[in-house]
């Protein structure tokens, strides 16, 4: 009789601590969204000149609804990214911070784009 257990490690930051990222991917049930909002975060992460979930966690909320303003702006003029995906990336963004959040606030929808208030 042959035994044989098979163990795979995946690693998707290079931090100790990645309790953003594991709060963030582990409340989804689909493996497809987990594999997608896993994929597509680290590109506003680079936006943002960070390279860690949990130093995502350190923006300020002005600074934060700044810079998200600013990438769904970079998204749609400078990369031509279609509408539909403009609100998946601003869906994985949003995501991470209900899960995250920078504040207990919920988030409102102002005019095209929603945005965290305080």
């Amino acid at each position: 009789m042959q035994s044989s257990t098979i163990f795979t490690t995946t690693t998707t930051t290079t931090t100790n601590n990645q309790d953003a990222y594991l709060n963030f991917v582990n409340s989804l049930d689909s493996k497809v969204s987990r594999k997608l909002y896993a994929n597509t975060f680290p590109y506003f992460m680079k936006f943002c000149h960070m390279d860690s979930y949990n130093s995502m966690l350190q923006i300020l909320v002005k600074q934060l609804e700044s810079k998200i303003r600013d990438y769904l702006v970079y998204l749609r003029e400078d990369k031509k990214v279609a509408a539909a995906t403009t609100l998946l990336y601003l869906a994985v963004i949003t995501h991470f911070y209900e899960m995250n959040g920078p504040t207990s606030e919920p988030i409102k929808r102002d005019g095209k784009y929603t945005v965290f208030i305080k």
